[in-house]
């Protein structure tokens, strides 16, 4: 009888250490898409920051830093074509300023 009751303990931990682990890898993986999700949104979030900085005055502002002194030259700075698109892709460009920028080469 012994024997019997040892080896129904030995089962019973083994049980409640498998739902332990069980649980513990359910909370980590709910903490994890938590996580994820909070990382998505901030991220959203910087971008809708970033966009909200694009005013008018702002993209011609890198438009006039962007556009070098003579036709057939490189643009003074590529550190803002990723802005400047976006600032084309949200019509915040000035019409005369987007020729500008195509006569240059620069769209």
């Amino acid at each position: 009888m012994d024997r019997w009751l040892q080896g129904l303990v030995a089962v019973a931990c083994v049980v409640v250490i498998a739902a332990g682990a069980y649980f513990g890898l359910k909370e980590i993986r709910v903490s994890q898409a938590a996580e994820s999700r909070r990382l998505a949104e901030q991220a959203r979030q910087m971008e809708r920051l970033r966009v909200s900085r694009l005013t008018p005055q702002e993209c011609t502002r890198m438009a006039k830093e962007t556009i070098p002194d003579q036709v057939g030259q490189p643009a003074r700075t590529k550190e803002y074509l990723k802005d400047l698109f976006e600032c084309d892709d949200l019509g915040r460009i000035d019409a005369s300023w987007r020729a500008e920028l195509d006569k240059f080469g620069i769209f």
